[in-house]
Formats: structure tokens, C-alpha cells, sequence
């Protein structure tokens, strides 16, 4: 597991559960994940706006059971392998680089997967049995992107080994690299019918472009019910809130329902007002507390900070 993807909150209990339904049956636009699991092939982009919760649904999907189950009935038999990676900029800038993408993946494969090494490094495998059996500390430092990118196309193209993979990228636009070189790379390696990809990133117009024909979604379309869901659940966790929804409950609704509107299909902007909110009643009324315009600022303040 990378840094990043442990950083990641655990989804809301209860939200997310909608990807692996049939949109058509909730009226809903996006392209149908469930499907495209058990059947699709290429990619599968899921997009959104900064904070909507994209890295949060994919580390929801990744390590869903519904998922496994899915990908299983893909594989036809196959060994299916399904590995994770989360561009992480604002972190170490190791995780934000094809290098780090590439030895994180291939790391993740061959752990598990040892008997592929030889196949996958083969001008090396030699070598690093000899110092391994003189007691020879071997050294990775030195693999260059080049040489990261040929050990990836010959694990990709193991077909003797009756392998399928399904990748999980996330957060594409924080790769510190070229936005179009790597969503392209993902494309060119997602020609194979043994290898497929489900990729998020926010709306930018470089991926529109590149990915506008693939099976997608757009999450802040989607998340209504699941913000109100977690408004109603963590306010209700305030004694106060609870005594308003007694006592007057047209306003504590009218709470909700302005925070789930205001949200606009921001998961992170939800969350952080909330945490205001429920702070503020701990330590005075209902009546004490900042207007929802004033909350909104305060929100959008932190975002942008």
C-alpha cells in the first residue's frame, strides 16, 4: 500500500454502494462500473472536482469485495492481479512521478508473483542470483525510467502465465510529469485484453479529451444522497442537534438540506463545515452559531489555502 492511499479516509458507511448498481435503474448518467468490471476492457475514468471525494471512492472500489468478485468472472480463469497506486504531490515527491508509479506497481506484482522476476528482468536476474549467493546487498537505486518501462511491457505481456491485470491510478492530475504523456502511456498499455485500467483524476480538459470515448463518471453528479447521508449522521452525533430535531424539526432539516445544496458535491467542503458546525455546538446553542453563509466562506477558505 502506498503512503497516500493510507492518508485516505475510509469511506462513510453506507456511501459508495451506488457505484456497483445499475444507473439506469437511479436515473442517473454514468457509464455502468458493475459492467464494465465483469465485461469492459481499456479504461474506466472516474472524474470530479477537487474534494468530491475521488481518492476516497478508489480506495472504496479497490478494496471492495464486490470488485474481487467482479474482475474474477473477467479473468475467465485467469490469474487476476489487481494492484493500486495514488499520485500523492503534496507528499513526498517520490509519489508523484512515473518512476515511483512504475517500481510501486511492479513491486506490488512481483511479491506475489516471484516466479515472473526472471521473465521481467531477465539481462538482470542472473546477476542478482550470483550476488544474492555471495551475500551481496543488491542496490535498485540505479533503475531508470527506461528500464522501468520495459520490466512493466514484459509483465503486462506475460500471456504465458494466464494473467489479468485490473490497475487502480489514482489522482492523474497529481503527477508532476507531462498530464498527456502518462494519460496516453495508460492508453497505449490498456490495448491489450488482459490488461485494463480504472484511472481518476479531476475534470481538466487534457483528460476530457483523451478519455471523452471511455466508460466514465463524474462523482460530484452523483453523491447527493451520500452527503446528506453523512450530514444527517455525523450532526446527529450532537446532543443540541439532537434537542432541535425534537424541538423544532423544520430547522434542523433546513440545516441539512442547505448543507447538502452548499456542498455542491464536495465531500471535503461538507466535511470540513460540519466539523465547525458540531464544534460550535459543543460549546453554546443553536441559535450561536455562524450563518450558513458565513460557514460557506469559512469552507472555501480552507480549500483554497
Amino acid at each position: 500500500m502506498s503512503i497516500r492511499q493510507e492518508t485516505i479516509s475510509v469511506a462513510h458507511q453506507n456511501t459508495f454502494e451506488w457505484i456497483f448498481c445499475d444507473p439506469v435503474a437511479h436515473q442517473k448518467l454514468w457509464s455502468n462500473f458493475d459492467q464494465w468490471l465483469e465485461s469492459g476492457n481499456g479504461i474506466y475514468w472516474i472524474n470530479g472536482k477537487a474534494g468530491s471525494g475521488k481518492s476516497t471512492l478508489m480506495k472504496f472500489v479497490l478494496n471492495h469485495d464486490r470488485t474481487q468478485e467482479k474482475l474474477d468472472i473477467w479473468s475467465q480463469g485467469g490469474k487476476l492481479l489487481t494492484p493500486g497506486f495514488f499520485f500523492w504531490r503534496s507528499g513526498d515527491r517520490d509519489q508523484a512521478t512515473q518512476e515511483s508509479l512504475l517500481r510501486s506497481l511492479l513491486y506490488d506484482v512481483l511479491e506475489r508473483r516471484r516466479e515472473l522476476i526472471p521473465a521481467v528482468f531477465p539481462d538482470d536476474w542472473e546477476k542478482w542470483c550470483f550476488l544474492a549467493s555471495n551475500n551481496v546487498l543488491i542496490s535498485f537505486s540505479d533503475w531508470t525510467l527506461a528500464k522501468l518501462k520495459v520490466a512493466f511491457q514484459l509483465l503486462v505481456n506475460q500471456t504465458s502465465h494466464q494473467l489479468r491485470f485490473c490497475f487502480f491510478i489514482d489522482g492523474l492530475d497529481e503527477y508532476s510529469g507531462d498530464h498527456e504523456d502518462i494519460a496516453t502511456y495508460f492508453s497505449e498499455l490498456s490495448s491489450s485484453e488482459f490488461v485494463k485500467f480504472c484511472l481518476s483524476s479531476r475534470t481538466w480538459p487534457i483528460f476530457r479529451e483523451l478519455f471523452q470515448n471511455r466508460p466514465q463518471l463524474r462523482l460530484q453528479d452523483l453523491t447527493f444522497e451520500d452527503i446528506q447521508l453523512y450530514v444527517e449522521n455525523r450532526l446527529s452525533s450532537s446532543p443540541r442537534m439532537l434537542h432541535l430535531e425534537r424541538t423544532d424539526p423544520e430547522s434542523a432539516a433546513q440545516l441539512v438540506q442547505s448543507l447538502v445544496h452548499k456542498a455542491c458535491g464536495v465531500f471535503l467542503w461538507v466535511n470540513l463545515v460540519v466539523k465547525s458546525i458540531l464544534k460550535g455546538l459543543q460549546g453554546g446553542k443553536v441559535s450561536d452559531l455562524p450563518t450558513l453563509p458565513d460557514l460557506a466562506r469559512y469552507g472555501m477558505d480552507i480549500l483554497g489555502s
